[in-house]
């Protein structure tokens, strides 16, 4: 027993010391040393020219006093074909723990080196001087700069490719006081650097598709240059411009003012321009241009172009033209034989794109589309704003030649007539011949009418009119309408009448509720030139639908939709005496001359207005609607009561929700009210506390 009583006592004396232990060491492991670090900031830059500086600083982190500091040392490493090392400033961090009273506070040395172990880099060296007595009371602690080093960016690659360069820490040191050969333990981190990668510029010819309208046209096409970046140090351009010379003629080309804006002299001239027009084995038919940008007295380039503009202008002229319905006669302007050149005279890579050109087929039109024997037949051409003669064989044994595109051209007899269209500009022609067909001296206007067969007092009809001229649809130059009963001039619906398409018209014409009864007639004149032409139609209006095979398709607001003999028609519902006689729940029921007719109460516009108590004491909703206000019990519109707030109820129905103040309701009227609300759940509540609420007034 004795045994067992001191087995257990070692135990407890044994977990009590390992608790005690325990408590003691957790501050201390609380409290463990941190790792200082050597970091370069910011860890990624990114360059955006050639010539670029910019500062990389190195800092240190998490350094405790009980370090005991004296002395920090590291290089930076980087690639010297692409950033130039300018040199370091010391930053302040170890100038802050001064171990002596006056300035210097600290040791400071850099050097740009190049050596075997550790290539191009920048080795830095601070010493936190000691006291007076050779020693260090002051260590430094915390976080801060070391020094910043300053570089400058020399080379950028060609797109796609990005420069890229490490700059690594490396030969780090953290001296101290005890051991200044391995230091303090510390870790590093490098950066990157970028720089933006040069963009190939691109020549192009704009427009991009230029389309001529007539034989002899000059125009004018740009070779541009996009995208140029001033890092190229571009100081010339030359290219070729290739045209088919069947097409095309080059008359010339003029210098554009790009180059001329980075002026390298004080005065002019600031670019040196050549150009010619050539055919050589190589390239065939070019416009040839160079365009040098002039350096300044010492023979050098200080300000080098960039952005977009336009290098030089050429001038064409269309000498070729096919006739319709022939294609049009086409040429590539292709850019061959280009160099962009930098000022160490290295070719720049670049882009090209192309232009297009064509000349449309010669054509002419003429009008009217139908000519007429004996009446004037009037022919264009294409306009230029050059001299042009138009020489116009009629294919009537005449001719006519004029410098104006329009010439006008009466044919004797009906026939078809082969026309040639000839321009002279030049010594260049064009030719293009076409058939025309020559009606008889005897103009015609058909105008053909739909009016319908049967309509009804209160109907929107719709009449529709098609002029033509010998089966072709025209736009009349005149039109007039009329419409006639028993003889007798009714309307005048000149107005009414509305084009809708070439030829087609339509009169909206809304019939008298109280028209007689009996057949009407619609006459219209039209005119096309010095052709008439006239048409009429009859139709029936009928007072009653109630002997016709009818009904109603569809109701949106006071008109309805009416299927008559497989006709549909619109009236008015005022036009066939409808009357509204119930309402069940959404639907109304709707009495009329053809019968009666169920609809939706949204089809008849219904809005609820009120809740009102009748002239026998019930409850009932007005309703206004298409077709009038009327009054109809709760329960037809499935009314229930949704809250009580005081002596104010609110009822929702199938057309809306409504307050109704209790006070001005009776007795009567409540119990009503009761009975309608049976629709929800707690109805039989609400309307017990609205009596009771009405019987303490």
């Amino acid at each position: 027993m004795k045994k067992r009583l001191k087995t257990l006592l070692i135990t407890i004396q044994l977990i009590m010391a390992i608790m005690f232990t325990a408590y003691i060491l957790s501050p201390l492991e609380i409290q463990a040393q941190t790792t200082p670090k050597i970091t370069l900031e910011p860890t990624l830059y990114q360059a955006q020219k050639i010539g670029e500086t910019f500062n990389i600083t190195a800092r240190i982190s998490d350094l405790e006093a009980t370090d005991e500091t004296i002395g920090i040392q590291f290089r930076v490493t980087y690639n010297d074909t692409i950033l130039e090392a300018l040199g370091a400033t010391e930053g302040s961090f170890l100038q802050q723990f001064n171990n002596t009273v006056d300035p210097p506070y600290t040791f400071f040395m850099n050097f740009i080196d190049n050596d075997p172990r550790h290539g191009p880099n920048v080795l830095v060296g601070i010493l936190l001087i000691p006291n007076a007595t050779g020693h260090w009371t002051n260590f430094p602690e915390g976080n801060g700069i070391l020094a910043t080093i300053t570089f400058k960016a020399i080379y950028r690659a060609v797109e796609p490719v990005t420069a890229t360069c490490p700059l690594n820490l490396t030969n780090t040191l953290i001296a101290d006081e005890n051991d200044t050969v391995t230091g303090v333990e510390h870790t590093t981190e490098g950066a990157t650097y970028e720089a933006l990668p040069l963009p190939k510029p691109n020549l192009t010819v704009q427009p991009s598709l230029y389309t001529a309208s007539l034989i002899g046209e000059i125009f004018e096409i740009d070779v541009n240059i996009e995208n140029l970046d001033s890092d190229w140090k571009t100081v010339g351009t030359k290219f070729r411009l290739q045209y088919n010379d069947t097409i095309l003629e080059a008359v010339g080309a003029t210098e554009g003012s790009f180059l001329q804006q980075f002026n390298n002299t004080v005065d002019p001239p600031y670019t040196f321009f050549i150009n010619f027009i050539e055919d050589d084995p190589r390239h065939g038919p070019n416009v040839l241009v160079g365009i040098l940008l002039s350096p300044n007295a010492t023979g050098h380039w200080t300000n080098f172009p960039e952005g977009n503009g336009t290098l030089a202008t050429i001038t064409f002229k269309s000498i070729s033209q096919t006739g319709e319905p022939d294609p049009p006669a086409s040429s590539t302007l292709i850019l061959n034989d280009t160099q962009l050149i930098t000022d160490e005279v290295n070719e720049i890579p670049h882009t090209l794109t192309d232009g297009n050109y064509e000349i449309e087929p010669l054509s002419f039109s003429y009008e009217p589309s139908i000519p007429i024997a004996g009446q004037p037949t009037f022919f264009k051409a294409p306009e230029a704003n050059y001299t042009v003669t138009y020489c116009w064989n009629f294919g009537d044994g005449t001719s006519s030649n004029v410098t104006e595109p329009t010439v006008g051209h009466i044919y004797a007899m009906t026939g078809k007539y082969d026309v040639t269209l000839t321009c002279v500009t030049d010594s260049l022609t064009a030719t293009v011949t076409k058939t025309i067909d020559i009606w008889p001296h005897k103009p015609t206007m058909e105008v053909t009418i739909d009016v319908g067969s049967i309509h009804f007092g209160g109907e929107i009809a719709e009449f529709n009119i098609l002029t033509t001229n010998y089966g072709e649809a025209i736009n009349a130059s005149k039109i007039e309408a009329f419409l006639y009963y028993n003889g007798i001039l009714q309307n005048n619906l000149t107005s009414l009448v509305q084009p809708i398409d070439t030829g087609f018209y339509m009169i909206p014409y809304n019939i008298p509720v109280d028209a007689e009864t009996g057949t009407y007639t619609l006459t219209v004149k039209a005119e096309y030139y010095n052709a008439k032409g006239i048409g009429m139609k009859s139709f029936q209006i009928s007072q009653t639908l109630r002997n016709w095979d009818n009904s109603i398709t569809q109701i949106q607001g006071d008109i309805a939709t009416i299927l008559v003999n497989l006709n549909y028609i619109k009236l008015n519902l005022t036009a066939i005496n409808a009357t509204l006689m119930d309402i069940q729940g959404d639907i109304a029921i709707i009495d009329s001359e053809i019968g009666l007719l169920e609809t939706n109460l949204s089809d008849i516009n219904a809005t609820l207005v009120d809740v009102i108590v009748n002239s026998k004491d019930e409850l009932v909703a007005e309703i206004a609607t298409a077709l009038g206000t009327v009054q109809t019990n709760l329960e037809n519109i499935e009314s229930t009561i949704t809250d009580i707030d005081g002596d104010t109820a609110w009822i929702r129905t199938h057309l809306g929700d409504v307050e109704l103040e209790l006070g001005n309701v009776q007795g009567t009227a409540t119990t009503t009210l009761y009975t309608t609300s049976i629709l929800s759940a707690i109805a039989a509540i609400l309307a017990a506390i609205i009596l009771m609420i009405l019987r303490k007034r």
